[in-house]
């Protein structure tokens, strides 16, 4: 009876300690990010993770990219507009589907751009950084 009673003691103990430990992690939550993004990539520069999203919208307004970091995962910060028809002037809209990769000290920033007719065409933006491409 005594074994009974201790052994569910400390099992009582153990959950309580799994629920404070459950609580105190912190989450990113669900979705990341605020917004309508797609066809994300993901990438690690040095010690901060990267997300590249697709923006999606109607396809005339599919005109930029967004990116987003995170130290841990937990808390990303918004970089806006890294890469956008201003920057490549043959794009008129519906930037798609980014995919990064570094070489040296060069970011290669690939994308898809659809145009009339469904023609899809492959493109490609440089840097020397990978937050403004």
């Amino acid at each position: 009876m005594k074994a009974s009673l201790y052994l569910k003691a400390v099992l009582i103990g153990m959950l309580c300690v799994a629920s404070v430990n459950a609580a105190a992690q912190q989450l990113s939550g669900n979705p990341i990010v605020q917004g309508w993004y797609a066809d994300p990539e993901a990438a690690v520069f040095g010690k901060t993770y990267w997300i590249y999203p697709t923006y999606s919208d109607k396809y005339n307004k599919q005109v930029f990219m967004d990116g987003f970091s995170s130290p841990d995962m937990v808390h990303w910060t918004k970089h806006e507009h890294i890469l956008d028809t201003s920057n490549v002037k043959w794009v008129k809209r519906a930037l798609w589907a980014p995919a990064i990769t570094r070489k040296g000290n060069k970011y290669y920033l690939f994308f898809i751009n659809g145009c009339p007719g469904l023609i899809v065409i492959a493109g490609l933006s440089i840097c020397y950084c990978h937050s403004g491409l």
